[in-house]
């Protein structure tokens, strides 16, 4: 048995240092955060003591077409899909200057899969290595479809996060192992929106 746990950068929380490697110190924030740490670390507990074999992969955001109703790519492409069927209305959104770590999931998913069939034992950072802003982000999924956001997003203070954590992660310990991405964010946003358009009855 080869055990695979899917750790979280929330695991460096507010940390002083914007890019994170597999060196950088752990603070972690929420709960999430915390308890996605201490499973982290009794599994390298476990891994050093009694020889299991395991890793950790620690996932920055990841983005799909399956994200919950909740979460901004999804909302946003939910929204542009009804635009371009003919709806009207607008996207409320919280403070676009927000900057994340985002990547395509499939791609994590393709090195959750390249480290258990090469039972990689180690902790590798799953990351796009760079930071988009939310502004960048809607952006591109409205001019992919020929729209502009100005006529469509309003900001709504209420939405604003409290936290601004703006960490990036550095996945190159994770490539020296031969895994690639496949995908970019133009990709991200086809995917996201184009099932949009084709499943209207998905029951998330």
């Amino acid at each position: 048995i080869f055990f695979f746990q899917s750790s979280s950068s929330l695991m460096y929380g507010r940390s002083e240092k914007k890019h994170i490697n597999h060196l950088s110190n752990f603070s972690p924030i929420y709960p999430y955060g915390i308890t996605k740490l201490y499973t982290h670390n009794f599994l390298n507990e476990y891994r050093k003591n009694f020889n299991m074999k395991c890793s950790s992969g620690i996932f920055f955001n990841h983005e799909s077409e399956y994200r919950g109703e909740n979460f901004l790519t999804k909302k946003v492409a939910k929204f542009i899909s009804k635009i371009i069927k003919g709806g009207e209305g607008v996207l409320k959104l919280g403070d676009l200057s927000y900057k994340r770590d985002v990547s395509h999931a499939i791609d994590f998913m393709y090195g959750v899969k390249h480290i258990i069939d090469n039972e990689l034992n180690d902790d590798f950072i799953f990351s796009s290595g760079k930071l988009t802003s939310t502004k960048e982000l809607v952006e591109l999924f409205f001019s992919k479809y020929g729209l502009d956001m100005n006529n469509f997003v309003v900001q709504d203070e209420t939405l604003k996060r409290k936290d601004d954590i703006c960490v990036y992660g550095d996945d190159k310990k994770l490539q020296l192992t031969g895994w690639r991405p496949r995908k970019n964010l133009n990709d991200l946003v086809v995917d996201m929106v184009e099932f949009e358009l084709n499943n209207q009855n998905f029951i998330y």
